[in-house]
């Protein structure tokens, strides 16, 4: 009994080190396995906020382009006969519009730049009916082209607010282009601001 004792205690010491290198590489592996997880499950997330982004910037981009396309095809148009008025009316809304285009290209530089998954906001103090009329402004020529009305009610008692000035215009813009593109080809888009 004294020799079987003895071998099984040579035995198990002799593969001391072989348990304990094979326990320590499967950990390794374990720990390699989860990190890889890791990374695989943050590039997907990357993957996706960068798609977000670009359609988001997409939609962003396109309503100013769309309604500078629009005003430049009003003011080259020899079958159009416009007076004085109107072409200031266009030529402001072109000017506007391309300063807008101007910002959201910058937003998307800053944001390209920065390595933040979301841009920072940028908090100033504005009154959001001007906002809103100004949006109302540019987008009228793409409901002109479709005989479309845009009613508006301002209600509300404090129209000054908190909050990033070109977030809040692309909000309204993109309601405003959304109920042109989604309405029937006589368009009337009624907005309410409490």
């Amino acid at each position: 009994t004294i020799y079987i004792l003895k071998l099984r205690w040579s035995i198990a010491k002799s593969f001391t080190p072989v348990l304990i290198l094979s326990m320590f590489l499967i950990l390794i592996i374990l720990g390699t396995f989860i990190y890889s997880i890791r990374i695989i499950q943050n590039q997907k997330k990357n993957t996706r906020i960068k798609t977000d982004f670009i359609n988001n910037m997409t939609h962003e981009l396109k309503t100013p382009i769309a309604t500078i396309g629009l005003a430049c095809e009003a003011l080259t148009d020899k079958n159009i006969k416009l007076d004085k008025s109107s072409q200031n009316r266009f030529l402001t809304t072109i000017k506007s519009e391309n300063v807008r285009l101007g910002k959201l290209v910058e937003n998307v530089l800053e944001s390209s730049v920065s390595v933040k998954a979301s841009p920072e906001l940028k908090l100033e103090v504005f009154n959001i009916e001007e906002v809103v009329k100004k949006a109302i402004k540019s987008i009228q020529l793409s409901y002109n082209t479709r005989n479309g009305k845009i009613k508006t009610d301002f209600l509300a008692k404090n129209k000054i607010i908190e909050a990033d000035k070109l977030h809040i215009t692309n909000v309204i813009h993109n309601l405003l282009d959304n109920s042109f593109k989604y309405s029937s080809s006589s368009s009337s888009a009624n907005f309410f601001f409490n």
